[in-house]
């Protein structure tokens, strides 16, 4: 025998798995059977279960159709007994559900977005329900202006800030994104150009009138700086601190991004360059990665001497790569596996800005000049 309480539940369960059918149109009416009691179940305890049951259901003040038909329960007498409940609008199964408020509000935001936008957004907009269900006025209204605006603009032409649409920002799109591109597609919008940063170390010879200047990678590609030497340096605040050495400029490598840079600046096979990062694991193997488009890229203080020498600087690096070289000399490849035989997790690291700076310039200006 089933209660109010198990179709409850079972137009929760009917809800969850179909709102989003509903809302494209696709319905069909639920037709729970209530598992009326037989005559040796309604006699088991002189009919009290029955009793009870039969009370609940005459008490019944939800949706739907209930269906009854005059039974005898033996002894107990004659019934009218419900048989089955029978919901028939999404409304219904909603209400004895409990989700009338999220059915309400989500088929009335669907309704004001496809009028607004048109029937075929539709489909789309049901694949991202659960991101939209619950949107306020406010949210409904600025996804309608930027989806209009998107239809009529190149987005490759323009950065998401310039989307001219009150209370619509980057984070907003960020938020929203999902959503707006089941609508509208890809958003292909500008970016923010990546960017290298360049500083001459000879103090008579400048980069485009400048000591150091950063550079969309596309003009840096193109800028060919009249030097011979080139050392890219993986830490920033020693790369700004780098000696004097003539002839020579750095590049600012940013860690693994160091590969971006190498293929992205032509010039620098016409260069003697110099490596220098981390003594660590991450350090070594942007190393050896770089030498696979440049294969004649020297290291700077990433030898075993410097190494040993620091090592009680050293520090147990977080996340180690356990990566095998192909690359390196055999001094680096020195190095690194003393990192790792002295570590207990992995690999020591020995930063850049641990190393004695009266070394860096000495070994520097040794290998540089």
């Amino acid at each position: 025998m089933k209660t109010p309480d198990d179709v409850k539940s079972r137009a929760r369960t009917n809800y969850d798995r179909n709102v989003r059918a509903w809302l494209g149109g696709d319905f069909t009416p639920l037709t729970v059977s209530l598992s009326p009691p037989t005559i040796r179940q309604a006699e088991a305890d002189n009919g009290e279960a029955v009793g009870e049951w039969l009370r609940e259901w005459a008490h019944w003040n939800g949706p739907g159709e209930v269906e009854r038909v005059t039974k005898r329960l033996g002894y107990l007498g004659t019934y009218d007994v419900p048989t089955r409940i029978v919901l028939h609008s999404p409304e219904e199964i909603a209400r004895a559900a409990g989700r009338h408020a999220d059915w309400r509000l989500a088929s009335t935001r669907l309704t004001q977005l496809t009028a607004a936008l048109g029937e075929d957004v539709r489909a789309p907009l049901l694949t991202q329900l659960f991101r939209w269900r619950a949107w306020d006025e406010v949210t409904a209204e600025r996804f309608i202006a930027v989806v209009r605006w998107l239809r009529t603009h190149d987005v490759s032409q323009y950065y998401i800030r310039q989307i001219p649409v009150i209370g619509v920002d980057t984070k907003w799109i960020e938020q929203h994104r999902p959503v707006v591109e089941a609508v509208v597609g890809q958003l292909p919008f500008r970016t923010k150009p990546p960017l290298v940063e360049l500083l001459s170390l000879d103090p008579e010879v400048k980069i485009r009138n400048a000591r150091r200047l950063c550079l969309e990678i596309d003009d840096a590609a193109g800028a060919n700086p009249a030097f011979e030497q080139v050392l890219i340096v993986e830490n920033h605040t020693t790369f700004l601190a780098l000696p004097e050495i003539p002839g020579a400029f750095a590049v600012w490598g940013e860690g693994y991004r160091a590969d971006e840079l190498v293929a992205a600046l032509p010039w620098l096979a016409q260069r003697r360059v110099f490596y220098w990062g981390d003594l660590d694991s991450h350090g070594f193997r942007i190393l050896d990665r770089i030498r696979g488009p440049l294969p004649g890229v020297r290291s700077v203080l990433m030898d075993s001497e410097t190494a040993r020498l620091h090592l009680e600087l050293a520090v147990e690096e977080p996340t180690a790569t356990a990566f095998a070289p192909a690359r390196l000399t055999d001094d680096e490849d020195r190095a690194l596996e003393l990192l790792r035989e002295r570590s207990g997790t992995g690999c020591l690291r020995i930063e850049q800005e641990r190393i004695v700076f009266d070394h860096v310039v000495e070994q520097l200006t040794a290998t540089m000049q």
